[in-house]
């Protein structure tokens, strides 16, 4: 087979490569998710994280720290969105890190402004499902993709892993049910490996170059980015994330705010969510919709004998498809 040729079963047993990479580290580290669910059961969110961790986070929320003293908010707009008006200007970090009050400032309270709805809205349509296509043209999976710029989408390395792979494959956008529950019409854009690719297989994540539809006059632009963040403080354990996916090929869905943070290494994220395989490449926001991870993988469920188990119970083998693992 050669590197621009691929199968579903090529497909399932690459994801599987990251899938027990995924079980093993998060095996590892079951000790610690388990004391985070106990802090996030009592609300107490200072208890999952260090003072040093707490204090990048609410700086990159608009607090800041001088030479003498703990500052007032610097940048009310970065604010969480759950939060109703500034805090109080005379209120420290310190205060906060040692107060109730945090809890409400890093996602204790559930309540959210319609504005969150409207910027996640936003977001949502640069979210688009990735057609995965062999040489002849035959699809042979999905995943999901998103513009990180005006002409660039971000998904996995898995999905995508190289320039051939890309120029037989396309993203599709718009593929969404409407409030009459009717499917949208969509727009599909072409790759082009040519102009920009970019592959990782260690953090599994593959960047490429989005042709417009001449055919339609539509440019990826039109349908917005999410700008890739720097810095630190993007979120801590115990906050909540949202994941704007295309479960196994499916429209576009949400996992909204029912996602916990349990866990955070040098370059992976843990979290509890509902994601299915398909959703391979999707992005993960914080409440501030700031892209925070891109989800590659999850936890299969396995039998007494170790093996990989099928929605339907039976063991699953790698012909079925990564859509028919029981997660």
């Amino acid at each position: 087979m050669s590197s621009g040729e691929i199968s579903q079963a090529a497909m399932a047993d690459r994801q599987l490569r990251y899938i027990n990479g995924t079980e093993h580290r998060y095996q590892s580290r079951m000790q610690s998710h388990s004391s985070v669910a106990d802090a996030v059961g009592t609300r107490n969110i200072s208890a999952a994280n260090s003072p040093n961790e707490l204090q990048k986070r609410l700086r990159r929320l608009g607090y800041n720290e001088d030479a003498m003293d703990w500052a007032a908010p610097i940048n009310v707009r970065s604010m969480p969105m759950g939060m109703t008006g500034p805090p109080d200007e005379e209120t420290p970090v310190r205060a906060i890190i040692d107060d109730p009050t945090l809890e409400r400032v890093l996602g204790g309270n559930d309540l959210m402004p319609i504005a969150y709805l409207l910027r996640g809205q936003q977001c949502a349509r640069s979210v688009g499902r990735i057609r995965i296509r062999d040489k002849n043209g035959q699809g042979v999976g999905f995943g999901t993709g998103f513009f990180v710029s005006p002409n660039l989408m971000l998904t996995n390395h898995h999905v995508l892993q190289t320039e051939q792979e890309a120029a037989l494959s396309e993203i599709e956008l718009d593929f969404e049910v409407d409030l009459l529950g009717h499917v949208r019409q969509t727009v599909t854009f072409e790759l082009d490996p040519t102009r920009f690719f970019h592959t990782n297989s260690n953090l599994d994540f593959t960047m490429v170059a989005v042709r417009p539809n001449r055919e339609l006059g539509r440019e990826p632009r039109e349908w917005g980015w999410s700008r890739l963040q720097e810095g630190e403080g993007l979120i801590v354990k115990g906050e909540s994330v949202s994941i704007i996916q295309h479960p196994n090929g499916e429209a576009k869905q949400i996992a909204l705010r029912e996602n916990r943070v349990v866990d955070l290494l040098d370059s992976f994220a843990h979290y509890s969510t509902d994601t299915a395989p398909g959703s391979s490449g999707s992005p993960v926001y914080n409440d501030q919709w700031e892209v925070v991870a891109l989800h590659h993988s999850g936890v299969p469920a396995r039998n007494g004998e170790g093996k990989i188990l099928a929605v339907n119970g039976q063991p699953w083998t790698p012909e079925m498809g990564t859509h028919r693992i029981k997660w």
